[in-house]
């Protein structure tokens, strides 16, 4: 114990230090999804979130925005994952969030998949029976 005489100060600082900025990598923050208000990406979400609790050990968190405020948040980096976007509803936001960098493209979820809205054809052509 002679070596360690005079030198509690210096220990002592430093386990301190080391506390101090050890704290971030203990504490992990949850991986955030954006749960937006449609049924495919909350199932997307939740099939992921399951692979990042049981497979890699990691909390999640669902985070129910709208369209627009989901992209903003991603771009600031409070969301850390959106699982489905239809690039053509907001290319130009896409274009740009690609060019700067924010966003990375993971590919099709469903090629081919159809969009667009649905009307009733009796809402188009009347239905006298539905006055």
């Amino acid at each position: 114990m002679m070596w360690l005489k005079g030198k509690f100060p210096f220990l002592s600082i430093l386990s301190a230090f080391l506390l101090l900025f050890s704290g971030p990598l203990i504490a992990k923050e949850p991986v955030v999804f954006a749960d937006l208000s449609w049924e495919s990406i909350q199932l997307h979400n939740r099939i992921a979130g399951f692979i990042f609790t049981h497979g890699y050990d990691e909390k999640v968190d669902y985070l129910f925005v709208d369209l627009t405020a989901g992209l903003m948040g991603i771009e600031r980096g409070d969301i850390d994952i959106n699982m489905e976007l239809w690039p053509t509803v907001n290319l130009d936001w896409w274009d740009k969030a690609r060019a700067k960098k924010t966003v990375v493209d993971l590919g099709i979820n469903f090629d081919g998949a159809s969009q667009g809205w649905y009307v009733p054809t009796y809402v188009i052509k009347g239905d006298p029976k539905r006055r």
